[in-house]
């Protein structure tokens, strides 16, 4: 069906024809069944609202408006726009309602431009969200990248606590592309320094094992045997455990290998 408006002039004649009011009504709940134009016609419709014993009717129509729904889809296909703005005003599709015999009924009709449209609309939903994961895929394999060339700078994984937040953005700016955006950017530095902390504790777990023998050879070292106040013990201790790991040392743990270092001196 191309024109809404015959069948809404027969609707509205038969009606009339039938004793049936025509009112403006809104029927709150679900219908208690449904019927549409391709199956039933309007005069079995109205027979039927009218076995029924119908107090009323009520109709609906819809109109389309071009402008609202191309203003609702983003970069809107041509050929929906084109459909739209060729269709706009007219009556797409139409409800008719009644209630009788303890049962609530719906009628359905619509036209097939307006089924068009549809198609075109779920088209272009559905090539949207293939588009949204293809960037969403895109990004989380740029930021594992980032991530990672962050973690593996030495810069980085030398930079204690405080200091990582700085160094990891130097890294990243050296890294970083014109197509980066803030989101890409801000989650490359949060997954480096959830990387950093695993891997820094799986580098450190077999050095506090053997916390003992590693501060006896820390004390045996050269560096450490030339150091006289506790601020360079403290300077010697991270860059032994530094040279050992990769990894700048938790500060708790500088402290409990310098300590015991220093037990024999």
């Amino acid at each position: 069906m191309d024109d809404l408006e015959p069948l809404i002039d027969q609707l509205t004649r038969g009606a009339e024809r039938r004793g049936l009011t025509i009112v403006d009504a809104s029927f709150p709940g679900e219908p208690t069944f449904i019927l549409d134009h391709e199956s039933t016609s309007v005069d079995e419709a109205l027979d039927l609202a009218q076995q029924m014993l119908a107090p009323f009717i009520a109709i609906s129509v819809a109109h389309l408006d071009a402008d609202e729904l191309i203003h609702s889809i983003d970069e809107t296909p041509a050929p929906l726009a084109r459909l739209a703005r060729k269709r706009d005003g007219q009556a797409m599709g139409l409800e008719l309602r009644w209630y009788g015999l303890g049962a609530t009924a719906l009628y359905l009709a619509g036209t097939d431009w307006a089924g068009q449209l549809a198609d075109l609309r779920a088209q272009w939903e559905s090539d949207r969200r293939a588009s949204w994961n293809d960037e969403r895929e895109t990004r989380a394999v740029r930021i594992a990248h980032l991530a990672e060339q962050i973690e593996l700078d030495p810069r980085y994984r030398a930079a204690t606590q405080t200091q990582r937040t700085t160094v990891g953005r130097v890294v990243l700016d050296e890294l970083r592309n014109a197509e980066d955006d803030a989101t890409t950017l801000k989650w490359s530095l949060e997954n480096a320094s959830r990387a950093l902390r695993e891997n820094s504790a799986l580098a450190y777990a077999p050095l506090e094992a053997a916390i003992d023998d590693l501060s006896s050879d820390l004390r045996e070292s050269e560096g450490w045997r030339a150091t006289r106040t506790a601020r360079e013990r403290d300077v010697v201790t991270r860059a032994y455990l530094l040279e050992h790991t990769g990894y700048a040392a938790p500060v708790a743990f500088v402290a409990q290998v310098a300590r015991l270092a220093a037990k024999s001196r």
